[in-house]
C-alpha cells in the first residue's frame, strides 16, 4: 500500500509559489512534488530550482505519460481548467484544481461525472474554509450558541486587481471577475457553516468597460472587461435561511463586514474568508460583541490543505472535504446568479450536496 502520492504541477504562476512552499514543507509526509510544467520555460525552471523539484516536463502530455504521477495539480488560468482537467482525468490521474473547477456549471458537472466514471478523485479549492477561521466559526454555529440560523451576509467590496496583480487581464475575462474568482471563498464558507443553497436571484453590472493597469510589468496597458464587476445576490439555503452577497472590484473604500451569520439567539461576525486565520466575534441577545478564540489548526497561509485532505482520502479510501460535488454546487450557484442577473428571474438550483465533514481539532 502506498504511503505517499506524487504530484505533477501544471501552471507555475503567482499562486504556485505558496503551494510549492507548503507542499515541500507542511504537507510533505503524504505528498511529494515530482515535477512541474508551464509553457513559460524560464518560470518553470525557476520554480523547480527554488523548491528542489527534480523534473521539468517538456509538455503537459509528457507529465500525464509519467506513470509515477498520481495527482495533477492544476494552477492554470480558469479558461484552461476544463480542457486540462478532462485530459488528466481521461489519463487516469487524480486531479486537484484551483477554483473555479471550470468556467461554467455544465462543464464542471461533466468533469465530476467523468471522474466518477473513471474512478479517480477530483478535488477543487478553495481549501481556506478547512482552516482555523471558518472551522471555528462552524463549530460555534453547530454548538447552538447563536440559535437557529435565519440569515447571513457576505461582502467582497474592493478595488480592482489591476492595481497590484502582475497579470490582471485574465481576472476580467470569462471564468473570473469578482464573483467567480473571489466568490468561492465566501460561498464555500457559507456552505460549511450553514449548508447548501437552493435558489438565487442576482443583479450585475460592468461599471467600467475598460481598466488601466497600474501594476508592473504591464503598467499603462488597457484591459477590456468582459465579465460583471459589480454583482449583488440574494440566496436561499436549503434550510430556509436567506443570505445576501455583494462581490465587486469597483469600490475604492468601504466599511462593510466580510461575513456574518445571524441566528435566533445571536450573531457571528467573521473576518476575511480568503484567509485561514483571522478574527471571530460573537454577540448574544445582550448585544455585546466578544471575540471567540480560534480552536482549530491551520491559521497560516496553508494553501494545499485541501490537496492534502484529498490525498489522505485516496490513500485510505475515505471521503474528501474538497470533493468536486462541492465545487460544482458553488459553480452552479454562481452561474445561476449571473443567469438571474441576465434574465431578471429567480433560479432554482439542481445540486444539493451534503455539507463537507468538519475538520478535527
Amino acid at each position: 500500500m502506498k504511503t505517499f502520492l506524487n504530484i505533477g504541477l501544471v501552471g507555475c504562476g503567482m499562486i504556485a509559489d505558496i503551494y510549492l512552499q507548503n507542499l515541500t514543507s507542511v504537507f510533505h509526509n503524504e505528498l511529494q512534488v515530482r515535477g512541474v510544467f508551464d509553457m513559460n520555460a524560464q518560470l518553470m525552471h525557476s520554480r523547480a530550482e527554488k523548491y528542489g523539484i527534480g523534473r521539468c516536463y517538456e509538455s503537459f502530455e509528457a507529465m500525464l505519460a509519467d506513470p509515477e504521477i498520481d495527482i495533477v495539480l492544476n494552477l492554470c488560468p480558469p479558461k484552461t481548467h476544463y480542457a486540462l482537467n478532462r485530459q488528466a482525468i481521461e489519463a487516469g490521474k487524480h486531479v486537484y484544481c484551483e477554483k473555479p473547477l471550470s468556467v461554467t456549471y455544465a462543464e464542471g458537472a461533466q468533469l465530476e461525472a467523468l471522474a466518477r466514471e473513471k474512478g479517480v478523485y477530483l478535488g477543487c479549492s478553495p481549501d481556506v474554509p478547512l482552516g482555523a477561521l471558518i472551522q471555528t466559526a462552524r463549530s460555534v454555529v453547530e454548538s447552538g450558541e447563536i440559535g437557529t440560523v435565519i440569515g447571513a451576509s457576505a461582502h467582497l467590496v474592493k478595488q480592482g486587481v489591476e492595481t497590484w496583480h502582475p497579470n490582471p487581464d485574465f481576472l476580467y475575462q470569462p471564468g473570473a471577475g469578482p464573483l467567480l474568482d473571489m466568490g468561492p471563498y465566501y460561498l464555500t464558507a457559507l456552505l460549511h457553516m450553514v449548508g447548501p443553497f437552493s435558489s438565487v436571484s442576482g443583479m450585475s453590472a460592468i461599471s467600467f468597460p475598460t481598466r488601466k493597469i497600474t501594476s508592473q510589468p504591464h503598467y499603462g496597458e488597457t484591459i477590456q472587461v468582459r465579465v460583471p464587476t459589480y454583482v449583488n445576490a440574494l440566496l436561499r439555503f436549503s434550510s430556509g435561511a436567506v443570505a445576501t452577497f455583494t462581490a465587486t472590484f469597483d469600490v475604492w473604500k468601504a466599511k462593510l463586514p466580510f461575513l456574518e451569520v445571524y441566528g435566533s439567539k445571536g450573531s457571528l461576525s467573521i473576518s476575511d474568508p480568503n484567509l485561514f486565520g483571522g478574527k471571530i466575534e460573537l454577540a448574544g441577545t445582550a448585544g455585546e460583541w466578544r471575540e471567540v478564540p480560534l480552536t482549530f489548526g491551520y491559521s497560516d497561509n496553508n494553501r494545499g490543505l485541501g490537496l492534502a485532505d484529498m490525498a489522505h482520502g485516496i490513500l485510505t479510501g475515505g471521503q474528501s472535504r474538497v470533493d468536486a460535488k462541492y465545487a460544482v454546487h458553488i459553480l452552479e450557484t454562481m452561474d445561476a446568479i449571473l443567469e438571474s442577473a441576465s434574465t431578471g428571474t429567480r433560479v432554482e438550483l439542481k445540486t444539493c450536496p451534503d455539507r463537507p465533514a468538519a475538520m478535527t481539532k
